[in-house]
């Protein structure tokens, strides 16, 4: 049985953060539509300050998380959701972006992004003390507004 320690559920939402940081980043050097380029230029403000977000936290969260989790289906859950979103480098980061077919799809890209990002604030929340919880929940109300900004932008971009 695996133990998995709080801070590397921690340390995966900041690593989510940082590629998304790229993502966007990426995105915007391929983009033409101004109102796309705007708003990832927004999101990937965000998730660099998500990612310090998250540095703060794993310093309070620290030794204190211990062994929460000694369960290994939950430890795979986790990795999976991590997995679709983490890129291992820029390269990966890159080759993502190139394989977009257009501006819709780098939106719906995002959203998929952002919504896995919700749920895995959503299991962070489960461990964290009580007064990270404030934290946790200030970036799940961030991640769902991007969720309906890049919902807005996509029914924009492909009415139906």
């Amino acid at each position: 049985m695996t133990v998995y320690a709080g801070t590397e559920i921690v340390d995966i939402a900041k690593q989510i953060e940082r590629m998304g940081e790229a993502f966007y980043g990426e995105a915007i050097r391929r983009l033409k539509d101004a109102k796309i380029r705007e708003l990832f230029t927004f999101l990937r403000d965000e998730e660099r300050r998500h990612a310090g977000v998250f540095e703060a936290l794993l310093e309070k969260v620290g030794d204190a998380a211990g062994e929460w989790r000694r369960d290994e289906e939950y430890l795979a859950y986790m990795r999976a959701l991590a997995r679709n979103r983490v890129f291992p480098d820029i390269g990966a980061v890159r080759a993502a972006v190139k394989e977009l077919s257009d501006e819709a799809a780098a939106i719906r890209y995002a959203l998929g992004f952002e919504k896995d990002s919700i749920l895995l604030l959503h299991e962070l929340r489960t461990m964290v003390h009580e007064a990270e919880r404030k934290t946790v929940d200030l970036l799940i109300a961030e991640e769902q507004s991007h969720v309906r900004a890049l919902q807005s932008l996509l029914d924009r971009v492909e009415p139906s």
